[in-house]
């Protein structure tokens, strides 16, 4: 992908960032490197390889649940908006709206510096649609009408918390599986 003088040169810093151990002589360069420097030169790494990896086919990198993601990935991701205007390069990320976190941060950033690349979709609650997924999950009529309210009403509309709330109720046993599906007991 990079050659061999290039593979040499790059695979510490991809190595060390999934942990791998390294060479003995690639592990010593590495520690002379003060934080700072490691950390920016291990971004010009990545972002290298997607380059690469993009001069062969149009990539796309998604990344789900950007909201729990730490500051230094957060910091990587801002590094590699540039990459979309250089090389065919798709990056897909989802994240809650949560203004104090980082991962705004970059969609903020990416709103200002890449707005004619920044397409957003907004994925509002499910509405009444989420009683169609509850049927889904459960069957029609399974649960009792006055607990699949509530299950409803506290799912809000999130279609991940609506399957969590039906996966405690069968933690608890409030619901049993049957060759049919589910029973309420």
């Amino acid at each position: 992908l990079f050659g061999e003088g290039g593979a040499s040169e790059l695979y510490p810093y991809l190595g060390g960032l999934l942990e791998l151990a390294l060479e003995h002589e690639a592990g010593a360069r590495m520690a002379q490197l003060s934080p700072e420097a490691l950390q920016w030169r291990t971004f010009e790494v990545v972002g290298q390889l997607f380059a690469r990896l993009a001069e062969g086919a149009p990539l796309v990198i998604a990344i789900e649940d950007l909201h729990w993601a730490d500051p230094t990935s957060v910091l990587l991701l801002e590094q590699l908006l540039s990459l979309a205007e250089e090389a065919p390069v798709l990056l897909v990320l989802s994240l809650r709206p949560e203004r104090d976190h980082a991962a705004w941060g970059l969609r903020e950033h990416a709103s200002r510096e890449f707005p004619h690349l920044l397409r957003e979709v907004d994925l509002g609650p499910l509405g009444d649609a989420d009683g169609e997924l509850l049927a889904a999950l459960v069957a029609p009529a399974t649960l009792p009408a006055e607990l699949e309210r509530r299950v409803l009403e506290a799912a809000d509309g999130n279609p991940f918390f609506l399957e969590e709330l039906v996966r405690s109720l069968a933690d608890v046993g409030a619901l049993v599986r049957t060759d049919d599906g589910w029973r309420f007991d």
